[in-house]
């Protein structure tokens, strides 16, 4: 779909929340259908509400916040604790899994913390699939990857995290400026992302139509 237009025009409806399992199923097929055959796997949608991107060179309106360096070396070293990993392996990684590990909006802000710092340019896969990091933790993420953090990553599952729509227009932002461009899965299921989050993938879509989009 060279200029967007017919993804944007499946999208426009879906402008009033919520978004019930059977909208969402909806939206699926109109993006089928509006998708030639064939192109490359760029965004799934399905039950609740995944993504999967390819090489995003997309711009958004809602800019990812520069991280305040205001994580103490406390926090940095009670935050290795908890996911159980050291700062060796995570600096060698290819991929981490931290999964229903608790960790909060703070804790993600801590993390992203250590990713800008660390850069972990190794880093793959990171999944942290069932916590709780939210719009703040994810807005802070986004900010560490949009300033060169995790540059490698090609897959990031951050379903059931208590994301809303706030965090995905960081998080699209980030993408939209060239963060982790091998990104090939992205995974936001089971969040809280409602019609403002699709209308921020929307208007990335027809100010700079990505690759391909697949249901």
């Amino acid at each position: 779909v060279p200029d967007g237009s017919a993804i944007a025009a499946a999208l426009t409806p879906l402008a009033e929340p919520p978004l019930p399992g059977a909208m969402l199923r909806d939206l699926s097929s109109r993006i089928h259908r509006a998708v030639p055959a064939g192109e490359p796997r760029l965004v799934y949608l399905s039950g609740a509400l995944d993504y999967c991107i390819d090489s995003p060179t997309n711009q958004s309106s809602a800019p990812p916040r520069v991280l305040e360096d205001d994580v103490t070396e406390e926090e940095v070293a009670a935050f290795y604790r908890k996911v159980c990993s050291s700062a060796e392996e995570v600096r060698t990684a290819t991929k981490l899994t931290w999964r229903n590990k608790g960790l909060t909006s703070r804790e993600g802000e801590v993390m992203a913390h250590i990713f800008a710092t660390e850069r972990l340019s190794h880093l793959q896969h990171l999944s942290l699939e069932k916590n709780r990091i939210g719009d703040d933790g994810l807005d802070a993420l986004a900010g560490a990857m949009a300033g060169g953090a995790l540059a490698n990553l090609t897959r990031l599952t951050l379903t059931d995290n208590a994301v809303g729509d706030a965090g995905m227009a960081a998080l699209v932002g980030a993408l939209g400026r060239g963060a982790a461009p091998p990104l090939q899965w992205l995974y936001l299921n089971s969040n809280k992302i409602g019609s403002p989050g699709l209308e921020a993938l929307a208007d990335t879509l027809r100010q700079n139509p990505l690759p391909g989009l697949q249901a």
